[in-house]
């Protein structure tokens, strides 16, 4: 579905390019949780220093992603977002969110956020969030775009999307400070690193 994403309307240069802006800014080193990894082709950069798990709810994309990640050390969890058990699971130093958020509910988020304190964490980790975002759609073609990525989302969820959710606004709202934000297509995609204040 990930990579979908691409083929349906991101331009492959802005694919690209806000994937080397998201492994940029990744530690090297340590444990890094990827929620939502598809076939991790575009993740294939990854230092080959760090800890990866890998959580995805398509067995068909963890297949794939084996195969792309074969030189990487990594630990595949078949699992939705809704359904991860973290027990077990490494803590992490980093959560990356790869074109995901926008297909999870409010709710969902809170209930991982709320799993993820309960690991007792010593430090959280930063978050690393690269998605669509609601353009301020001055311009018929970034009306024409989203109507577009609505129409994907209704498809792939099931349920009617009217519009884009702020996923930055609620994480802020959460206690999420923004380190580092980039965007491409004139704002409708949008990378961050947040942290936890």
């Amino acid at each position: 579905m990930y990579d979908g994403l691409a083929k349906l309307g991101i331009p492959g240069n802005v694919w690209r390019r806000s994937h080397r802006e998201l492994i940029a800014h990744l530690p090297d080193r340590g444990v890094v949780w990827v929620i939502g990894t598809g076939t991790g082709v575009a993740l294939k950069d990854l230092s080959k220093s760090l800890e990866i798990v890998s959580v995805d709810a398509s067995a068909e994309m963890e297949r794939k992603a084996r195969q792309s990640l074969s030189k990487h050390k990594v630990q595949f969890v078949w699992s939705s977002v809704q359904e991860l058990d973290m027990t077990g699971l490494p803590i992490p130093d980093a959560i990356v969110f790869p074109y995901l958020l926008q297909l999870v509910e409010a709710e969902v988020w809170l209930e991982f956020e709320r799993k993820l304190q309960a690991m007792r964490l010593t430090k959280h980790p930063d978050l690393y969030v690269l998605d669509f975002v609601q353009p301020p759609q001055h311009r018929v073609w970034q009306r024409l775009y989203t109507a577009l990525l609505l129409s994907f989302y209704a498809w792939a969820s099931g349920q009617k999307v009217h519009q884009l959710n702020d996923w930055f606004a609620l994480l802020e709202a959460h206690g999420y400070q923004t380190r580092i934000r980039r965007t491409w297509l004139q704002g409708i995609v949008e990378f961050r690193q947040l942290a936890k204040v």
